[in-house]
């Protein structure tokens, strides 16, 4: 981890363009700045398809059961659409919902009994 001492100053803090570079972020890319009890976190305003799909690997695997995987995550509007696959066979369960924000939209996902359900049909 980079740490960097500044000064406040009369404008704030600026970080360096490096530091930024570093990080991943690019010129024009919006972020989100999370302020709490003595710490600022910066984080992406949009998570890419590598995040959704590491989110909802975990999302299936705590809640669903390890039979179940989850397929290429396809940017739909202003919403992440992963398909939930069965491992050993080729068969879609559902679909899990995410923001571009990377939090899982319940209500437009199918929900984790479902996909358990799903998943037991023959």
């Amino acid at each position: 981890m980079t740490q960097l001492v500044q000064r406040v100053g009369a404008n704030g803090l600026q970080l360096p363009k490096e530091l930024i570079e570093r990080w991943g972020a690019k010129e024009g890319q919006e972020v989100i700045i999370e302020v709490g009890h003595s710490v600022i976190r910066i984080v992406p305003a949009e998570v890419g398809a590598a995040e959704i799909a590491d989110r909802a690997a975990a999302y299936v695997c705590d809640r669903v059961g390890d039979a179940v995987v989850v397929g290429q995550p396809e940017r739909a509007g202003e919403r992440w659409r992963v398909p939930v696959l069965l491992s050993y066979r080729a068969k879609q369960l559902g679909v899990l919902t995410y923001s571009l924000r990377g939090e899982v939209l319940l209500e437009e996902s199918d929900s984790a009994p479902t996909l358990r359900e799903r998943s037991r049909e023959t």
